[in-house]
């Protein structure tokens, strides 16, 4: 259970920090472009993602849930990072002579 100021503080500190990412990005574009930085942070993604699935952060009954929002987001990460790109290569390739 949270005390309503925790949510608006939580609320108010992940928006400041959409608000600085995006003026961040916005002034230095090339590390939004750069692939290796992009993996890195896919990377790291990942693997935060994984103990998500192998940790329930001390709520036993909350480890279903957390473990299926990872295994979803590492199903998303695959879906889009690997087969989309397989199946375009695929169909570029058919359709040329």
């Amino acid at each position: 259970m949270h005390w309503p100021v925790d949510v608006a503080f939580g609320l108010f500190g992940g928006a400041l920090a959409a608000w600085a990412g995006g003026r961040m990005a916005a002034r230095w574009p090339r590390p939004a472009t750069d692939a290796s930085v992009h993996l890195a942070f896919v990377t790291l993604a990942c693997f935060l993602t994984v103990t998500l699935t192998y940790w329930d952060g001390g709520y036993p009954l909350a480890r279903p849930l957390l473990a299926a929002l990872g295994w979803g987001a590492l199903a998303y990460v695959v879906i889009d990072y690997g087969l989309r790109p397989l199946a375009a290569g695929l169909s570029r390739s058919r359709n040329q002579p």
